[in-house]
């Protein structure tokens, strides 16, 4: 095999008196005034229902929240429209005693507005006025007893938009709104059982409902009452108001052990709520406190090429680990086998992790190394890598295959079972089966382990393949559709989100936002020249993008200005002659830059001038893999020199 000339390169994003963090999707109103320096009480005001309120645990989340962040040196002001104390906790179990400020406006019962038998929140903030208190933080959770009333949920929406509405025009343009889903529940608990009555009959009270399908449909309310909130949250998010999206189901995964009820967190549960709006509150608060400019000022300080042991031929894969070390797939001198292995980022301590003769199990697109959350295992596309007792310290590797589904294996002329593959936190896995005839097929799952091997379980196809579909076909009027056929890149917003190659306002190619339990779908950039991959930092702040838009000579941008539909009949059967012109040809021959670039998400979305910069280095061109470290500060991409054949261990600073 040729040796391949790659460089391997990190891009610090450190800055000398700063960090880069671009606030969540908002940066006109982007602080709470740092001249503060926190000498004045930071005001929060927590919003909610019986959960906020503390049904059964006083001081719910809140005391946990108040105590961790005066012990990080904040001082906080807890206000509502019920003022309180200064409280004394005491953990029975552990002894352990703080004071904490119970001021809230969490009140047990509440629905999102009121209803029949029901009390709203939204009545209650402006029959008290509380928001005059001005708050610099809210946090806001509430639609849990919209969800046991069974209320509908277009009414829901409805009133939850007025509610954030009413939140956003009362409070400072300084301050913060953080909203979050609601938790999951468990509505056959004894506790509790009663109060889902609207779930285990039939609206005409003709069909009675076992528990089992009771819990089914509570599931699917509060699934379909999370993912529209989450829509309208994220679309308020985009237009520039100071809103923050949360998802308390992050942390509170348990309904067994984590809540006291079915309903209401027991003192562990809101032990982690406390401790999850801690870390969201003070990782906010470091950013108040540190101004920070626009990315579109910014140079990364260094560019460092990363260094690889002597005895390394070929690197055909390399990726950070979930703890920031290197992943790397390569080869070694006089030596055919394939190995993968982790590495310091210096280039010390490589690690093998597996070496041997590698055999495809499908006809697929290489290798790749996806880790897996528990740094235990990466999937490398055929085949998962379980290292024991972890990545980072293997002692006993396996290597067990996976056995994709007929319908992507014996799709109709498939060219290839899998050309993308991603792995979600929850064990999920995404992947893009191409075909001559159908092009390009998503398809989501869910890994089971087996003996010998792993399956897919609960398997679906996620793609939207047609373009555009009739609004009125006797008029001839078309109206457009998402585009959510091309290849998949990233998992994002905890596994409930990817980013693919689709289409933005044109049908030449765009890197994509697809939202997984809802309909929301949207470019991530607007620049109208080919680009099909953004992988997004940790922190959802800042992309790494594939992109032309530094190399006018390739970009194919004049194809982009063409809208759907009309470029449904046109661009969209050149997408794959730009990508031969401006990527395929660049990275063998012809002169020209397929970046990569580095964007603020939130400019990218909202300006179009929006370019980011460009971290081509000359001479080298950009391929695949891209990724971020953990700290969201360093990304890392691959380059190839067309001209050496030797490995080039290079360190720029700028």
């Amino acid at each position: 095999m040729d040796k391949i000339l790659q460089k391997i390169i990190p891009i610090i994003l450190l800055f000398s008196n700063f960090i880069i963090q671009i606030a969540s999707l908002k940066l006109s109103a982007n602080n709470i005034k740092s001249e503060k320096e926190n000498k004045e009480p930071i005001k929060i005001m927590c919003i909610g229902d019986s959960i906020t309120d503390g049904y059964g645990v006083p001081g719910s989340y809140r005391k946990f929240l108040y105590h961790s962040l005066t012990e990080k040196g904040f001082k906080i002001d807890m206000v509502g429209s019920k003022s309180g104390t200064i409280t004394i906790y005491t953990n029975e179990t552990s002894g352990e005693t703080f004071e904490y400020d119970d001021d809230n406006t969490g009140y047990s019962t509440y629905t999102i507005k009121a209803y029949t038998g029901r009390n709203g929140i939204y009545e209650t903030l402006v029959d008290t006025n509380c928001l005059s208190k001005k708050p610099d933080i809210v946090i806001l959770q509430i639609g849990t007893n919209n969800i046991i009333d069974n209320h509908d949920q277009d009414e829901n929406n409805k009133d939850f938009e007025s509610l954030l509405d009413y939140i956003l025009e009362n409070i400072p343009s300084t301050s913060m709104l953080f909203v979050t889903t609601i938790p999951n529940v468990d509505p056959n608990r004894e506790e509790v059982y009663s109060w889902f009555s609207n779930y285990r009959h039939s609206p005409d009270w003709k069909t009675l409902y076992t528990d089992e399908v009771a819990k089914m449909k509570v599931d699917l309310a509060l699934k379909i009452f999370n993912s529209d909130i989450t829509s309208i949250i994220n679309l308020k998010e985009k237009l520039g108001k100071n809103i923050r999206y949360a998802n308390i189901n992050s942390v509170l995964s348990d309904v067994k052990s984590q809540l006291k009820d079915g309903v209401h967190p027991n003192e562990f549960g809101y032990k982690l709520m406390g401790d999850y709006w801690s870390e969201i509150i003070y990782k906010y608060l470091k950013e108040e406190y540190n101004p920070l400019p626009s990315i579109s000022s910014f140079k990364p300080t260094s560019i460092n090429t990363v260094k690889l042991p002597d005895n390394i031929r070929n690197i055909f894969h390399a990726i950070y680990s979930k703890n920031g070390n290197i992943l790397l797939g390569y080869k070694k001198e006089n030596d055919n086998n394939t190995y993968i292995g982790v590495m310091d980022e210096d280039g010390t301590n490589l690690k093998k992790l597996w070496g041997g003769e590698w055999k495809d199990y499908y006809k697929s697109n290489g290798i790749r190394l996806m880790p897996f959350d528990d740094n235990k295992k990466i999937l490398t596309g055929d085949y998962i890598l379980e290292c024991l007792p972890n990545i980072d310290e293997c002692e006993k590797s396996e290597l067990l295959p996976v056995i994709y589904p007929n319908e992507a294996v014996n799709m109709p002329g498939v060219y290839f079972v899998w050309s993308e593959i991603v792995v979600s936190p929850d064990e999920h896995i995404a992947w893009s089966t191409l075909s001559s005839i159908y092009e390009n097929v998503n398809f989501l799952a869910k890994l089971q382990r087996n003996e010998k091997n792993y399956t897919l379980t609960n398997i679906q196809i996620i793609s939207t393949l047609g373009l555009i579909e009739y609004e009125d076909e006797k008029k001839n009027i078309f109206k457009k559709t998402p585009i959510r056929g091309g290849e998949i890149k990233q998992f994002i917003n905890g596994g409930e989100a990817l980013t693919l190659a689709g289409a933005g306002n044109s049908a030449l190619a765009k890197s994509v936002f697809q939202n997984l339990v809802g309909e929301e779908n949207y470019p991530l950039t607007n620049f109208p020249g080919y680009e099909e991959t953004t992988i997004i930092s940790p922190d959802g702040k800042l992309g790494i993008v594939m992109t032309t838009r530094f190399s006018p000579k390739t970009s194919s941008e004049i194809l982009g200005f063409l809208p759907r539909p009309l470029s449904v009949y046109t661009v969209s059967k050149m997408n794959r002659y730009a990508y031969m012109y401006g990527v395929a040809k660049v990275r063998s021959s012809r002169e020209g830059n397929i970046g990569p670039a580095v964007i603020n998400i939130t400019e990218s979305l909202s300006n179009e001038s929006h370019m980011g910069y460009d971290l081509h280095d000359d001479g080298w061109i950009f391929v695949s893999p891209m990724s971020w470290h953990p700290n969201s500060k360093k990304a890392m991409f691959s380059e190839i020199n067309r001209k050496s054949q030797e490995i080039k261990n290079s360190y720029s600073l700028f």
